[in-house]
């Protein structure tokens, strides 16, 4: 009687559904953990990105601390080839100092990601230069 009703689906076909709830929920718990996974390397990988921007950073740092030690008040300084390195047509009269021109250094800071060297040209003109154009 009464038993029987428990069953309105055949046994072959409650299986069948059993099944397939099991691999849906194992296919569910397989995705979450993927993600998981991807977010897991993606915080990684961000850390890593910003880790290696922090080392860049310092090493830039340090980099414009040496420059900045190079460059005294009173030392003489011309312009490297970098500093030379100017379209054919730059015109030179209004800096402080041209290619092969000796000028004395009045300052050398740091301003933002630049050694700037403020200095006195022979013609009496004052300008800054990036320490990197500059030789002593």
């Amino acid at each position: 009687g009464s038993q029987h009703f428990a069953g309105l689906v055949p046994p072959d076909q409650e299986d069948d559904e059993k099944e397939r709830m099991v691999r849906e929920v194992q296919e569910a718990a397989e995705s979450a953990a993927r993600r998981v996974e991807e977010e897991k390397m993606a915080r990684e990988a961000a850390a890593a990105i910003k880790k290696a921007q922090e080392k860049a950073l310092e090493e830039e740092k340090a980099e414009l601390a040496k420059l900045v030690k190079l460059f005294k008040k009173g030392d003489k300084v011309r312009l490297n080839a970098s500093g030379c390195d100017q379209p054919a047509d730059h015109d030179w009269s209004s800096d402080a100092i041209r290619p092969g021109d000796i000028g004395e250094v009045l300052s050398c800071r740091i301003v933002g990601r630049v050694a700037e060297v403020f200095l006195k040209g022979p013609n009496r003109r004052t300008d800054t230069y990036n320490a990197r154009d500059l030789e002593r």
